[in-house]
């Protein structure tokens, strides 16, 4: 998990080694002809996940699938494919290329639903189109990864990806919806130091546009963006961008947290981020999954060219966050530290007429005249309310030597995970 606040994603990048010996991977699948001592430089994994990816070489008609082991990619298997009619990426459709870019795969279509004569045992249908893809106005539609019939017998296809119903049936158990896939000419080999490099430089770079937004630095924010930009709205650069300066201007105040990063890269020109960012402000908090499509030019130097956003649901994210924050405010409590417990109140805390130093008082009071012997909670839940707060109720057993209660405790919450306060506090008996 990758974390970002105030002045954003501090990593520390722990970039494994893959050990070559005589041009060949270890691994427990298979042994795989790489280039000997090199690592892909096709992705570049910023998490503790491990995940699968293939990769579609097109010069050699070759499919590679990709574990990411601690966060280095590993080759474990390769399969014989054939591609397009015609050399080149996919522009138009009918010119019988396969397309070059990431893609994801979008269903399975059983063999009973084809014409199995032509695409064998099954079909992945990838989103081409995808989204730069049509920025750059490319047509034609039904690309797929699928079998091979008997009325194929090897040849070329009209820009899909075929190969054995064998080796499809291998893949099978991977390729759900959402599987990446790069395709590509030709894959890139670094050296371990190239690789590191490479991967350093990729980080900086997220995190120098994440900064830029989290500080309000229009100007430098907006030098991230190509003209030809679009999002996954259909919003032009002029609209997306002022859209977000007006957006800087609503929500000065900001948590930006990212986790589960990794980078797909086609070529030199072409890459992505995806990674899940939680936005948190003082009164708005949202989750989701982000790609950032990135186009570099003859210096090297890229621009995003395209977002996609899906929203996620928030509380699954934030529950951990939230558990620990009460956790800690429990201890406190039964600590009878009133300054330590004091600080988990926001200064606009308020418990029916009392403000949070008439609050204060009570407590100490409370502190000084009773020893507590133990308080005892369960049955969190935790729901959004309105302006970006956060209502969590529990059951809770409170146990001193003058009193014994058990009731039902709300706990209304503001602010962002690690920078947490109590704005208001109920309790009902039971």
């Amino acid at each position: 998990m990758l974390y970002s606040r105030k002045i954003l994603i501090s990593v520390i990048v722990a970039l494994s080694v893959v050990f070559l010996q005589s041009g060949r991977v270890f691994s427990s699948e298979k042994n795989i002809t790489v280039p000997e001592k090199k690592i892909n430089g096709n992705i570049f994994s910023y998490s503790s996940l491990n995940r699968k990816v293939i990769l579609i070489e097109k010069k050699t008609d070759r499919l590679f699938l990709v574990n990411i082991r601690d966060d280095t990619p590993v080759i474990v298997s390769e399969y014989p494919v054939v591609t397009g009619q015609n050399n080149g990426d996919k522009l138009r459709e009918g010119d019988q290329r396969t397309p070059e870019g990431i893609y994801f795969i979008q269903k399975y279509i059983p063999p009973e639903k084809l014409n199995t004569l032509l695409f064998g045992d099954g079909a992945f249908p990838i989103n081409y189109p995808n989204l730069v893809d049509r920025i750059h106005g490319k047509t034609g539609h039904g690309i797929w990864i699928h079998g091979r019939g008997k009325l194929t017998n090897g040849r070329r296809t009209n820009g899909c990806i075929s190969l054995s119903n064998k080796d499809l049936a291998t893949l099978k158990a991977f390729l759900v919806r959402g599987f990446p896939v790069v395709i590509t000419e030709e894959l890139d080999f670094l050296t371990p130091e190239e690789y590191k490099k490479e991967k350093e430089r990729y980080l900086r770079y997220l995190r120098d546009f994440i900064s830029a937004w989290q500080n309000n630095d229009f100007p430098s924010f907006k030098k991230f963006f190509s003209r030809s930009f679009r999002s996954s709205w259909n919003e032009d650069y002029d609209v997306y961008l002022e859209r977000k300066k007006r957006l800087m201007l609503q929500y000065p105040e900001k948590d930006i947290t990212l986790k589960d990063i990794i980078l797909y890269k086609e070529n030199s020109r072409e890459l992505m981020y995806e990674y899940k960012q939680l936005y948190c402000s003082s009164n708005y908090i949202d989750f989701g999954l982000k790609r950032l499509y990135l186009e570099g030019d003859s210096n090297g130097q890229y621009s995003i060219i395209a977002e996609e956003y899906r929203k996620l649901p928030v509380v699954p994210e934030i529950k951990g966050y939230i558990i620990d924050f009460i956790n800690k405010w429990l201890s406190s409590w039964k600590k009878q530290d009133i300054n330590s417990y004091i600080s988990f109140y926001s200064a606009d805390f308020r418990h029916g007429s009392m403000d949070l130093n008439e609050w204060r008082e009570y407590k100490e009071s409370v502190f000084k005249k009773s020893n507590i012997k133990d308080i005892q909670i369960e049955n969190i839940t935790i729901q959004l309310v309105s302006g970006g707060r956060i209502k969590a109720r529990f059951v809770q057993d409170y146990k001193s030597d003058i009193l014994e209660d058990r009731g039902i405790k709300t706990l209304i919450i503001e602010g962002c995970p690690e920078d947490y306060r109590i704005i208001q506090e109920y309790w009902k008996p039971l």
